[in-house]
């Protein structure tokens, strides 16, 4: 009887065991609602915050102090004990930072603080394409991926190069730079497809 019952109590540590590591695997291959980050392009600026982007804050041990926070059109988003925190034009670093610091100044000591982007602002496509405008953004977006959310390319359009402009603030005001159907297109974005010659 006593050998019946340690079988079936090894065998229950193993498939518990087991369940657990696909679990794990699971999770770690599943993107979560805040663990991206938007990724910068190369040859255009990183991506910095602006308003209407929903951000995630997690302060380990303090879950009243965590949640989701929306930038305001001035540019601050709104936090428990510290109040207002402009992170207007700052990437999310930036931000982390000046959040770690402002928690430090007499309210918590060496906290450890993750900054996430929920919700992105969208981005714009116009020019050629059949329904220029606004679309919601979603990550790993390119420009052939979001010209075919405005209904695909026109029988005009020049499919080879395309101008793209990044930054809604001062800091990125203007820059603009020639991309391909390849390039990442990021929130706040603007991309143009122009007329081809023949």
């Amino acid at each position: 009887m006593f050998r019946h019952l340690s079988r079936f109590i090894s065998h229950t540590l193993t498939l518990i065991l087991t369940l657990g590591l696909v679990a794990a695997s699971l999770s770690s291959c599943t993107p979560g609602i805040g663990s991206y980050a938007p990724q910068n392009d190369g040859n255009l600026p990183a991506y910095h915050l602006s308003a209407g982007d929903k951000i995630g804050l997690t302060i380990y041990g303090e879950p009243e102090l965590s949640g989701e926070f929306i930038v305001t059109p001035e540019g601050f988003i709104h936090l428990p004990l510290i109040g207002s925190i402009k992170v207007l034009d700052n990437t999310l670093e930036q931000a982390k930072h000046r959040i770690v610091e402002a928690y430090q100044d007499g309210y918590l000591i060496d906290p450890d603080i993750t900054l996430a982007l929920i919700t992105a602002r969208p981005f714009y496509i116009l020019g050629e394409v059949n329904s220029p405008g606004a679309y919601e953004w979603a990550p790993n977006l390119n420009i052939l991926k979001a010209a075919a959310m405005a209904g695909g390319f026109t029988i005009r359009a020049n499919q080879k190069s395309f101008d793209l402009v990044r930054g809604e603030t001062e800091h990125a005001a203007g820059i603009k730079a020639k991309s391909r159907l390849s390039t990442l297109v990021q929130p706040g974005d603007v991309v143009y497809v122009s007329e081809r010659y023949f």
